[in-house]
């Protein structure tokens, strides 16, 4: 008689599992995305602020760069 539990085989590429194993080994807590084939990206929302271009060229001005 087999005493392991029957476990479904993990729906997550073994390269994802891994990276969620080292991110907690960090103490990192990673949640992997739900596999559904029906799934749709959200809706992007916006965010105002300036562009990272702009950033990078005030912050190259002021010299804190």
């Amino acid at each position: 008689m087999n005493d392991t539990p029957n476990t479904p085989p993990s729906p997550h590429p073994p390269e994802w599992l891994q990276f969620q194993r080292e991110m907690a080994a960090r103490g990192l807590t990673v949640k992997l995305p739900t596999v559904d084939p029906n799934w749709t990206l959200p809706d992007p929302i916006e965010v105002e602020g300036e562009l990272a271009s702009q950033a990078v060229i005030r912050l190259r001005r002021t010299a804190r760069w």
